[in-house]
C-alpha cells in the first residue's frame, strides 16, 4: 500500500516534469528550450552560445539568457573544471526566464567538476551530471521554487541546500565525506512559510560518510525517502540525521548501515514516521550497538512494516519492555512485566 501511495507522490509532481523533452542520453528531467553550449576553452561575449561559439562560464551563460528573453533555456556544459566563486542568482519573478537546466557533459571518467551556489527564486530548476569534488563551501537556496538535482555528486565539501516553500527531489546522487555549509547547519534543508507547502523527495541516492545532520524538515507538506542509503554519517550527541518537525515522513526499501549517533528524531507530536522494507545494520547510538535505531516521543509517532535489523546487532531491550516492528522498544501494559535481553534476545511479548 506505502508503495503505490509514494509513487501515486512522485507522479503528482507535475512542475518539475511537465516541460520535459524526451532524450536518450538521460533518465533526469530536461526541459526543453534554446541551448546555450559552455565550454572552458571558450570566450564570454554577446555573440557567445551557439555549439561552435561556446561561452566561457556557466555564471555568464546564466546571465546571458536572462538579457536574451529566454523563457527555458538548456546550459550544455562541456567536459572541464569550471571555478566559479561567485553565487548565481536567477528570479524567475522579475524576468521571463522560467526554466533553466545545468547539464553536464560526461566522457567516460571525464566529468563536468563544478564550484559555484546557486540562489534561486520562483524557478524550475534541473541540474543533470554535475560534480563537485574538494570544492569551496558550497550553498544552495531555493524559494518558492522547484528544483531538480539528478545524477550528481558531492564529494569532500562543505554544502547545503536550503529551501523555503519550494519542492525538492533528489534523484540518484552520491554525497560523501561533506558536512553543511557551516558547523550544524543540515546538508538539506526544507521549510514551509505559513500558508505555503514544500515537498522532498530522496529517491535512490547514496549518503555516507558525512558529518553532521543530514536531512532537516519542518512543516514539510510530503517527505519520502526512496531506495536510498545512509551509511557511515555521524551526528553529535545533541543532533539526529533526519529530523522532522510538524512533518510526516514516509521511508521505504532504505538502509541505514554503521551511522554513528540518533538516526531519527520526531521533534513534536505533530510528527510522524511510516518505514516500509527498511534495514537497520550496526547503527551507534548513545554509545552502543544494540538501542533502537528510532526513539520517537510516543509508540504511535512510527510506524515500521517488514522492517530488519543485523543478526550481528540485535536491539536489546530494558527489563519492563518488550521488542515490536524489529527496531522498537515498548512499554509493558500494565499488569504484565518483560525480563529484558535474554541469551542476547529481546522479548517480542510481555509477561502478565
Amino acid at each position: 500500500m506505502l508503495d503505490s501511495v509514494i509513487l501515486l507522490l512522485l507522479i503528482s509532481v507535475p512542475p518539475i516534469f511537465s516541460h520535459q523533452q524526451e532524450n536518450n542520453e538521460t533518465k533526469c528531467p530536461v526541459f526543453s528550450g534554446q541551448s546555450i553550449f559552455v565550454n572552458t576553452t571558450g570566450e564570454d561575449s554577446e555573440t557567445c552560445g551557439p555549439q561552435t561559439k561556446p561561452c566561457r562560464s556557466i555564471a555568464y551563460a546564466v546571465e546571458l539568457a536572462g538579457r536574451k528573453n529566454i523563457n527555458s533555456v538548456i546550459l550544455n556544459i562541456s567536459v572541464g573544471n569550471y571555478q566559479e566563486a561567485e553565487s548565481l542568482k536567477l528570479d524567475c519573478g522579475r524576468r521571463r526566464l522560467q526554466r533553466v537546466t545545468f547539464w553536464g557533459a560526461r566522457q567516460h571518467k571525464q566529468v563536468v567538476e563544478v564550484d559555484f551556489s546557486l540562489n534561486v527564486q520562483f524557478c524550475e530548476v534541473s541540474m543533470v551530471d554535475l560534480h563537485w569534488k574538494n570544492s569551496q563551501p558550497v550553498l544552495y537556496h531555493a524559494l518558492m521554487s522547484n528544483i531538480t538535482i539528478c545524477q550528481c555528486t558531492a564529494q569532500g565539501t562543505n554544502v547545503s541546500i536550503t529551501a523555503s516553500s519550494s519542492t525538492i527531489t533528489l534523484q540518484e546522487n552520491s554525497i560523501s565525506k561533506c558536512s553543511g555549509y557551516h558547523l550544524g547547519l543540515p546538508l538539506l534543508s526544507v521549510m514551509s512559510f505559513p500558508g505555503d507547502l514544500s515537498t522532498l523527495h530522496i529517491i535512490n541516492c547514496n549518503i555516507s560518510d558525512n558529518f553532521g545532520p543530514v536531512v532537516f524538515v519542518g512543516s514539510v507538506h510530503t517527505v519520502t525517502i526512496v531506495a536510498s542509503n545512509f551509511e557511515g554519517n555521524r551526528v553529535s550527541s545533541d543532533k539526529k540525521i533526519i529530523t522532522a518537525q510538524v512533518s510526516c515522513l514516509n521511508i521505504s526499501s532504505t538502509r541505514f548501515i554503521r551511522n554513528s549517533g540518533n538516526l531519527l528524531g520526531l521533534e513534536d507530536d505533530d510528527s510522524s514516521a511510516s518505514l516500509e522494507k527498511c534495514h537497520f545494520s550496526c547503527n551507534m547510538v548513545n554509545s552502543s550497538l544494540f538501542l533502537p535505531p528510532v526513539m520517537p516521543h510516543n509508540i504511535n509517532q512510527v510506524f515500521c512494516s517488514n522492517c530488519t535489523v543485523d543478526n550481528e546487532c540485535p536491539v536489546h531491550c530494558p527489563p519492563g519492555q518488550f521488542l515490536s516492528s524489529t527496531i522498537f522498544c515498548n512499554p509493558c501494559p500494565k499488569g504484565s512485566y518483560g525480563p529484558g535481553t535474554v541469551l542476547n534476545k529481546t522479548m517480542l511479548q510481555c509477561t502478565r
